[in-house]
Order: structure tokens, then C-alpha cells, then sequence
């Protein structure tokens, strides 16, 4: 993915934001640090309107640099601005109110709905019937437990004899 194919998907994730929590004009640059698409923007917010254009922005109140992936799932709502803040996965410099507001326009990823469990299915009366005689035809062994075995106390080592000396003549 080349520079302007990450800048152009990340300005058209922003372009449908929803601005209206904005206060204040500010200006922020991103650096993404990817080796193939790495490079500088910029976004602003100015008069009410949101911009963002692919060149550096020296009068900016924050910094930020991640890989291009990171910042398009922060855009998406897929990765929480915070905690990739606080895993290093971005590196901020400057106003961090900045960056908080701006992270307040990002909304979250719709939650993954669970798949709905299959309900058992249900048995007949005449499959309950015949469970029910099998499993009074046919006890339950009986468990049985033996008893706790005391510790017997441990016995003295015994001494040793030496070996008995055959009498000579």
C-alpha cells in the first residue's frame, strides 16, 4: 500500500465524522511510520469544518505517529485511542486534549453480535419413556469409600549385626 492509498482511505473514514463534539480550531500532524506508505498529513479543525490534506502542518498543537493500520482502526472505532496510547502503539506529542477531542469524533466498532445457540432439540414422550427404563434397569454401582489409613510413625533403623566368625581348631 503505497502513501496516498492509506492517506486517501483514512480521509475518507474522517470525512464521516461526526464533527459536532469539536470545540475550538486546532490542527494536528500524523506521521505514519510504515516503510512502504510512510509519510506526513495533517488534520484541522477550522470554522466548523474538518480538513485533512497530505502535507506537514508546522503550526500543530499535537503529534502524531503510528503505522498507517493502527491509525485507520482508531478512525474505524477498531482499536480504543487510549490503550493504543498506552500499549505504544501510538506515540503523541503536544496537547493531549487535543488529541482526546479528537479521539471523541471516533466512534467504536458496532459490537459483534454472539451467534445464537441452537435450541436442543426435544426428545419425544416416547424416547423420555424408554431413557427413563434404561436407567432404572440398570443401578448406579455403588460408590464406595475406604477408609483413611493412619500414617504409621516411622521405625528406627536397625543396627547393623556384623558377621558371625567361624570357630577354628
Amino acid at each position: 500500500m503505497t502513501f496516498f492509498e492509506a492517506f486517501d482511505n483514512i480521509k475518507e473514514k474522517l470525512s464521516k465524522a461526526d464533527t459536532s463534539k469539536l470545540n475550538g480550531d486546532f490542527a494536528m500532524q500524523v506521521n505514519m511510520k510504515n516503510k512502504d506508505c510512510g509519510g506526513t498529513y495533517y488534520i484541522a479543525y477550522m470554522n466548523g469544518q474538518l480538513d485533512v490534506q497530505p502535507y506537514d502542518y508546522k503550526d500543530h498543537a499535537v503529534m502524531i505517529t503510528a503505522m498507517a493500520g493502527d491509525i485507520t482502526k482508531i478512525v474505524e472505532g477498531r482499536l480504543d485511542p487510549v490503550k493504543a496510547l498506552e500499549s505504544g502503539k501510538i506515540d503523541v506529542e503536544g496537547d493531549l486534549t487535543v488529541a482526546a477531542q479528537f479521539a471523541g469524533i471516533v466512534k467504536p466498532a458496532p459490537a459483534k453480535k454472539a451467534a445464537a445457540k441452537k435450541p436442543a432439540a426435544k426428545k419425544t414422550t416416547a424416547a423420555k419413556n424408554a431413557s427413563a427404563k434404561k436407567a432404572a434397569a440398570k443401578p448406579a454401582p455403588a460408590k464406595t469409600a475406604e477408609p483413611a489409613k493412619a500414617a504409621e510413625p516411622a521405625k528406627p533403623a536397625a543396627a547393623k549385626k556384623a558377621p558371625a566368625k567361624k570357630a577354628t581348631k
